[in-house]
């Protein structure tokens, strides 16, 4: 992986015109700078479009519309399929990440390169973005299941991974 791999934040939106602004400040308010936003809006009906509007010509941002309301597991993997960056981490766009989010994640994948999927902690907020509390992934598993069985929320909120990652690579929980 090269030192400044581009991260491709993606962002799968249907209907949350409300906060989406407030997700991409965020994004533009990180200390990282080698990053893209992939945005997938799915027939969104609110004032989605409107939002984009004032992003229409900012190179870092990729705006791309489903032609009908495909639901969100066929947009999240659009944003993958479209994403340019070595790393690529979804941000749901009714949250946000703190202004120094990417660069630890960054350093986390370059100095471990047999992890695919890294997790970090992240805060559990109200629709104020007020915090209601500190959310920490599982650490350990049951033998025999994945992440993507083991329960509600075992994976949630920006979890990230190399865009190409091979079977052998591991999960791994950075706290911070």
């Amino acid at each position: 992986m090269q030192p400044n791999p581009l991260f491709s934040v993606l962002i799968a939106n249907y209907n949350n015109g409300k906060y989406l602004e407030e997700a991409l400040q965020s994004v533009f308010a990180q200390t990282y700078i080698n990053w893209e936003i992939i945005l997938v809006d799915d027939a969104s009906t609110d004032n989605s479009k409107e939002i984009y509007q004032k992003y229409i010509n900012t190179p870092r941002i990729h705006i791309y519309y489903n032609d009908k309301n495909y639901g969100c597991g066929f947009t999240k993997r659009r944003c993958v399929e479209l994403a340019n960056g070595e790393i690529c981490g979804f941000l749901d766009p009714d949250d946000t990440i703190d202004s120094d989010t990417l660069t630890p994640i960054v350093k986390e994948h370059i100095n471990k390169d047999r992890t695919s999927l890294i997790y970090t902690d992240f805060f559990y907020c109200d629709q104020d973005m007020s915090i209601l509390s500190l959310k920490s992934p599982q650490c350990a598993l049951p033998k025999g299941t994945s992440y993507l069985e083991y329960g509600k929320g075992a994976i949630s909120h920006f979890a990230h991974s190399k865009k190409h990652f091979t079977t052998k690579q591991a999960v791994l929980i950075v706290h911070y």
